[in-house]
């Protein structure tokens, strides 16, 4: 419902706030400018608990009320990328003259919804762009098919994947604009995801699980902390509640691995156990037979997430490495010419070759099979100084990978992998590397890595002392 009132409005013109004079207020009359106070989306009575988990990035919402600030109607439109970024959005221009019509805030799952320019422009990019990200290790391509027709007949769904595209956006150097914008879409999902749980399941791939997966996508891509985290304990509910496990199909099987990509990142951030034990994925053996690199990279998240528990678990230093190291060595005998990537060029000044992967799962897959051998060679500690030199080599293998040209969604799924490199390396030079492409990571694709640049910001420090 839109309302204009006093202090609480924000003037297009100028995006800052109005003094509620009208019809003119007294900071546009004295800059000469056009008054055109925006319109506000009243929060229901879920607002504090939005407000309470994202107060550190949800910066717009305030007195009960979140601001959409629209770009000027000179923009057109309201980032502007260098070329090379251009491939992560779409050639849709957004009309910014008319602010786009709010969908009623109603669960309502199963009912054609209409699109306007803000939600075909987001719908596109996700469409075009992010969905590639959630289908790296699923050739099915779940998201980028099944997901973007549900979002044409699910309301919870588009307003997903609007507040994921639209925290994306946000994430770009100029994009702060986007950032009220994500924050009034997530609102409006989550309250429709909130009402529509308390609904009868309609089938066991409905559309919950979906939403709950693309807001766990807009927090990891923002790095929120906090009161976010218990968003992935009422994801890992649903997956339980509904039996959904490594061996269902479809978009059950699509979702649960995007979930895992999800545990398993923030797992390494904290240092801590997995959410969902590896042992309860119901994870089928790896074939005999050649297998495709989707297969692949998901058989390896099994043994990272395996992996992880062990180093960050009760008894890290007593438990016994050698299976998994066995285990993960046995996965990459199964691993293809196509798979490990074709190295080609010269070696730059940190001795990096570049590699070609024809296919994007595979580059994900290899920099994830090197993190796993450093995660059991030298967490949380080196286990043996003998070991170093094979540490290093892995090392070298993940910055040569990220270094070479991969596509966005391979990149954002690289930056734990990036970081161990860097914490690891002995070379301050490859630790400098690793923090480049972390940096350029955050400006050209649209995902923070601030927490992994301070960190190897202060081990550069330590070196140089």
């Amino acid at each position: 419902m839109a309302t204009h009132t006093g202090s609480s409005s924000t003037c297009k013109a100028r995006h800052t706030r109005c003094d509620g004079q009208t019809p003119t207020c007294r900071n546009c009359e004295r800059l000469s400018l056009q008054c055109r106070p925006s319109e506000l989306i009243l929060h229901s009575a879920w607002s504090s608990v939005i407000v309470a988990a994202s107060a550190a990035d949800e910066t717009s919402i305030s007195a009960g009320r979140t601001v959409l600030s629209t770009p000027s109607t000179s923009q057109a439109r309201p980032i502007q990328l260098p070329p090379s970024e251009l491939d992560l959005l779409t050639s849709f221009d957004r009309d910014t003259s008319v602010v786009e019509p709010r969908l009623p805030a109603s669960p309502a799952t199963s009912v054609s919804v209409g699109l306007g320019n803000e939600t075909a422009y987001m719908l596109t990019t996700f469409c075009n762009g992010l969905a590639t990200w959630m289908d790296l290790f699923d050739f099915s391509l779940s998201y980028q098919r099944d997901v973007c027709r549900r979002a044409l007949q699910s309301r919870l769904v588009l307003h997903s994947i609007c507040a994921f595209v639209a925290k994306h956006l946000s994430l770009f150097p100029a994009g702060e604009v986007w950032q009220p914008i994500a924050s009034c879409y997530y609102g409006e999902a989550l309250q429709q995801l909130i009402t529509a749980l308390n609904l009868p399941l309609e089938s066991e791939d409905s559309d919950e699980l979906i939403a709950s997966m693309l807001l766990g996508s807009y927090e990891v891509i923002s790095a929120s902390r906090g009161p976010h985290y218990s968003h992935y304990q009422g994801s890992l509910d649903l997956i339980r509640s509904r039996k959904i496990s490594a061996a269902s199909t479809g978009l059950n099987r699509a979702n649960f691995f995007v979930y895992v990509r999800h545990d398993i990142v923030i797992a390494l951030a904290r240092g801590k156990p997995l959410q969902l034990n590896p042992t309860a994925w119901a994870m089928p053996p790896l074939p005999s037979a050649s297998v495709g690199e989707d297969e692949m990279g998901n058989h390896l998240l099994w043994i990272t997430g395996r992996t992880i528990n062990l180093i960050y678990g009760d008894d890290a230093t007593g438990s016994p490495r050698q299976p998994l190291i066995d285990m993960v060595e046995e996965w990459y005998s199964r691993t293809t010419e196509t798979l490990r990537g074709f190295p080609y060029g010269d070696e730059d000044e940190d001795g990096l070759r570049k590699f070609f992967f024809a296919i994007p799962a595979a580059a994900a897959a290899m920099m994830w099979y090197h993190l796993t051998r450093i995660l059991l060679l030298a967490e949380p500690e080196l286990l043996d100084a003998g070991l170093e030199q094979n540490v290093q080599r892995h090392v070298k293998s993940i910055l040569a990978i990220a270094t070479s040209k991969i596509p966005a969604g391979v990149r954002s799924f690289a930056i734990q992998p990036v970081y161990f490199a860097g914490k690891h390396a002995i070379n301050i030079s490859k630790t400098l590397r690793a923090y480049t492409i972390l940096k350029d990571i955050k400006s050209q694709i649209g995902h923070s890595t601030q927490d992994q640049m301070q960190s190897l910001s202060h081990i550069i420090s330590v070196k140089l002392e």
